[in-house]
């Protein structure tokens, strides 16, 4: 089960070392360990040595990389921090109550062999240094999962291969990396769509194949956010 911060009585050993890190051995900082993002801490940088479950005021500033959950600071980008801000939060995809899911359709006329398009996906922290689906310091081109998807075909929301439950932070925005291929008898495409948690953040047309390693990213588009579920993501062929 993921771990819950308490709804009272917020201790300093839950953002240090709980639910399932090694208690930090220096001196704690409520204000370190609450203002830094998630990326700057042990899924990260770890510029600071314990889970940092802040709002990301740190080294990337802004509201950038917070975890899911705390609300946008209505005083400024470096806001005095609360306990209670964090009551009740959760920190990990769970794979119950938040999950990260997968799914697409191909609604382009079946013609194998090699009618496929692929696309091969990493979510990231803001800098794209550091992935949220798998060992901290993966970066593109060692992207986490991928959709491998045939004329025709299609995939209803399936949990991402490899999947482990309580091993990724429940980041808040969802910073996204494609690498997209297609076989050669790819036919093209007007569009292929990419919806985070039900809202379009990336639509691309694509001419016929083969091509390989055609490669975006959500600076140019939109990133995507957590919901109350997690992150289902969606691809669509037309």
């Amino acid at each position: 089960m993921a771990s819950l911060i308490n709804t009272t009585n917020v201790a300093l050993t839950e953002l240090e070392g709980a639910p399932a890190g090694t208690p930090y051995t220096s001196t704690l900082s409520f204000e370190t360990s609450g203002r830094y993002g998630w990326n700057e801490g042990t899924f990260g940088s770890a510029t600071y040595g314990y889970y940092t479950w802040g709002y990301g005021f740190g080294a990337g500033g802004g509201y950038l990389d917070p975890i899911y959950g705390l609300a946008a600071p209505t005083t400024g980008t470096n806001p005095p921090l609360s306990l209670g801000d964090w009551r009740g939060l959760q920190y990990w995809f769970d794979g119950t109550t938040f999950d990260i899911t997968l799914k697409w359709q191909n609604n382009l006329a079946p013609n194998p062999p090699g009618d496929e398009i692929d696309i091969q996906m990493y979510i990231a922290d803001s800098t794209g240094t550091y992935s949220i689906f798998g060992p901290a310091g993966n970066t593109p081109p060692n992207f986490q999962f991928n959709a491998n998807m045939p004329g025709g075909g299609s995939q209803a929301q399936t949990q991402i291969p490899g999947f482990t439950a309580d091993s990724y932070v429940l980041a808040k925005n969802l910073y996204w990396y494609l690498s997209v291929s297609a076989g050669p008898n790819f036919p093209g495409s007007t569009s292929v769509l990419l919806d985070i948690n039900g809202t379009n953040v990336w639509n691309r047309g694509f001419p016929a194949g083969p091509f390989v390693n055609d490669l975006y990213d959500w600076t140019g588009y939109s990133a995507g956010l957590t919901n109350s579920g997690g992150c289902d993501i969606e691809f669509t062929v037309n």
